[in-house]
């Protein structure tokens, strides 16, 4: 089995904490890929707390 890696974690910065999503489109363009968005569905996030979001 390969290994595991943890690339949805939160992080903190001097305003407060970053949510995974944004930790991981940083990991990614720091790796020298590009990040695309979708934007043509309203999203929807289940967690701690409910969040909807149409952009």
């Amino acid at each position: 089995m390969g290994a595991a890696y943890n690339f949805f974690h939160f992080n903190y910065d001097t305003e407060g904490a970053v949510g995974g999503d944004y930790v991981f489109c940083e990991l990614v363009r720091r790796s020298g890929y590009d990040v695309w968005l979708y934007m043509t569905d309203r999203i929807r996030h289940f967690g701690e707390h409910g969040y909807r979001l149409s952009v």
